[in-house]
């Protein structure tokens, strides 16, 4: 055998040993990890090998590792979701924006908008920026963000509106009118069209429901003066 063929096969035989060692070592990586996506439209809730619940909004993906739970109780959050932790070890929330420690309780945790927020329903949470370079414990009725990396001052919250977004009810409390229009999207799974740049420093104070799409647009738009029309899956929003 000609020695350069020798040598294409030796390389050819070296690279599928190391596709199917990489295959390999990442199937590894991946067992026991339980992932959870939701579509738009849509929420599921999920239970916990230690009897926690994490109920997980539309567009929102949360993963664990079953297997190791026991020693480490560790969740990764990218969106939207309502936890209620039972008592035990340390529950660790880690988003790309920063993490949420608890020992046991209820709290919501958002991570839209390139911003990390919790809200706590009931027991303590201590919210940390990435890199532990900031952090505040929030109680019942308190509501923290993560923004730029820097933990901020708490806020009040009503604690009867956190998470209500599981019965498909949507406050919302001196926030971006984009931001709500966002939720609304992705609640209906639907397209709105409007002029960004009129409306980004719009705030809104409000609520509207997953019940029916005509009556929510115009809980949005009715208050804000906003015209607009429904042309199937589209929302067209007149902010000129």
């Amino acid at each position: 055998m000609p020695r350069r063929y020798w040598i294409t096969g030796v390389a050819a035989s070296f690279i599928l040993a190391f596709g199917a060692l990489f295959l390999f070592q990442d199937s590894i990586f991946k067992a026991g990890q339980t992932e959870v996506n939701t579509l738009l439209a849509s929420s599921d809730e999920v239970t916990l090998p230690d009897g926690s619940v994490v109920f997980v909004n539309a567009d929102s993906k949360v993963s664990y590792a079953k297997n190791s739970w026991s020693e480490a109780r560790e969740i990764v959050l990218d969106g939207e979701a309502f936890f209620e932790v039972e008592k035990g070890p340390r529950f660790l929330v880690t988003t790309a924006y920063g993490t949420v420690e608890v020992l046991g309780t209820s709290f919501n945790v958002s991570t839209r908008n390139e911003r990390l927020e919790v809200s706590c329903k009931t027991g303590k949470v201590k919210v940390s920026a990435p890199r532990g370079q900031s952090s505040q414990t929030i109680t019942p009725g308190l509501k923290t963000i993560v923004e730029v990396g820097v933990v901020q001052e708490p806020q009040s919250v009503e604690t009867d509106q956190v998470g209500s977004w599981r019965g498909g009810e949507f406050y919302f409390e001196s926030e971006k009118l984009t931001e709500e229009l966002a939720e609304f999207e992705r609640q209906f799974n639907v397209s709105l069209e409007y002029n960004v740049k009129t409306l980004e420093y719009r705030v809104y104070t409000g609520y509207f429901d997953n019940q029916n799409m005509t009556e929510a647009i115009q809980l949005i738009c009715g208050p804000m003066g906003l015209p607009y029309e429904i042309e199937g899956k589209t929302i067209r929003i007149n902010s000129n």
